[in-house]
């Protein structure tokens, strides 16, 4: 090998280094913005899930005004390590239930309710 061809090598494997390093670095950020939405895409389908899951199972306790069964079913939530509180108002917008008991919930009204 020659010295003159020594520029040339290093200038190709510059290259192919840069080539090379943008495109783990954009794969790599696609990857960050893949997992980001899908990671937030199914907090809220499992948080939605599980809503549902205590307005079916509550009905009952506020159609017979059974607050000791309301609360019982929100006690159920202690099994998910990140819901910290929740809490049941009644259709006028009383509130009904809460979890855990010192959980400070306002009593307002709810947009939703009439």
């Amino acid at each position: 090998m020659s010295s003159g061809h020594t520029p040339i090598r290093r200038k190709l494997m510059t290259m192919i280094l840069l080539t090379s390093g943008a495109v783990l670095l954009l794969t790599s950020a696609s990857f960050v913005a893949h997992e980001f939405l899908t990671f937030r895409y199914s907090t809220v389908r499992n948080l939605s899930t599980l809503g549902q899951v205590i307005a079916t199972n509550s009905t009952a306790a506020l159609a017979f005004d059974n607050a000791k069964d309301a609360a019982e079913i929100l006690t159920a939530l202690k099994a998910e390590p990140h819901i910290v509180g929740a809490c049941l108002f009644t259709k006028d917008g009383r509130l009904f239930s809460k979890y855990p008991a010192n959980l400070p919930c306002r009593s307002a009204r709810t947009p939703w309710a009439p």
